[in-house]
């Protein structure tokens, strides 16, 4: 796990570096995933809130939905209840 978030950590910075935000917002819901998955309940909740509002500042809600999906995963298999992410449009997006 310490390889995948490492190799996770390097690619944020280089689309933070190049300005993809895009990749910025997948590469902090895949880091948040990581976290939930090592038990950083946390740090998992800050990457996902960040990723979270940029995918939905890009209008990038399919990927976003696809992405609270791990990470719900990643909370049931740690046996905690769901992230949640307000969504301004609507109703809360919810890791199932």
């Amino acid at each position: 796990m310490a390889q995948a978030e490492e190799a996770h950590a390097r690619a944020l910075a280089i689309h933070r570096d190049v300005g993809n935000r895009r990749f910025e917002g997948i590469a902090l819901g895949n880091l948040a995933n990581i976290f939930q998955g090592t038990g950083r309940t946390p740090q998992a909740r800050d990457r996902w809130s960040e990723g979270a509002a940029l995918l939905r500042g890009l209008g990038m809600r399919d990927t976003l939905e696809r992405k609270a999906a791990l990470l719900g995963k990643a909370c049931a298999r740690a046996g905690i209840p769901p992230i949640e992410e307000a969504d301004a449009e609507g109703p809360a997006i919810l890791s199932p």
